[in-house]
């Protein structure tokens, strides 16, 4: 087995990734005379913990281990993270002032780099980005106080094939038709 590879990462604020945009994901816009006098839900804040969690268990791979370090140079606690997934280990350059912090800083930089890997080297996904979008759409779920609604549906014919749909907030959006439930 080959030695971990290292790769050092600044940090910066969190953003939620995107193969085509930077932009952070958001639900789909709804036109409603009801909603102006409702407050707009909150900024989607992701758990990049949980994508990374999340990824690791779509590629099958060893789930990320953790190793944070508080640098006791200054008076104020302040944190570096390392984690090691997938045989290469990410190691934060910037040190920030909560344990939590620190670690979602880093699982940010290894989720990137580690779908950027998925994209590069055409790894057996679905679909890009299934496990963080489904992460994704449950905190925003978890923050308007509503939950998706999940259905799979498997379709007649010799080959096993299962059509997946999540109808969120009275729509119902359908995925294509997969060999496989996972």
């Amino acid at each position: 087995m080959a030695p971990p590879t290292e790769i050092k990462a600044a940090g910066s604020n969190v953003a939620a990734p995107s193969a085509s945009s930077s932009q952070p994901l958001r639900p789909p816009q709804h036109s409603s005379a009801s909603s102006s006098s409702s407050a707009a839900p909150p900024p989607l804040q992701l758990d990049y913990k949980q994508c990374l969690q999340d990824l690791a268990k779509k590629l099958n791979i060893v789930l990320p281990e953790y190793e944070t370090i508080r640098d006791r140079s200054s008076e104020v606690p302040m944190y570096r993270s390392t984690v090691l997934v997938d045989g290469m280990s990410f190691t934060s350059e910037i040190t920030l002032s909560t344990r939590k912090a620190a670690e979602q800083d880093i699982a940010r930089v290894a989720f990137e780099n580690l779908s950027k890997k998925v994209k590069d080297h055409g790894c057996a996904l679905v679909c890009e980005n299934t496990a963080f979008a489904k992460s994704a759409l449950d905190e925003y779920a978890a923050k308007l106080n509503t939950r998706p609604t999940y259905n799979t549906v498997k379709l007649e014919g010799p080959p096993p094939c299962f059509e997946y749909s999540v109808i969120f907030d009275g729509t119902k959006y359908t995925g294509d038709t997969a060999k496989d439930k996972s």
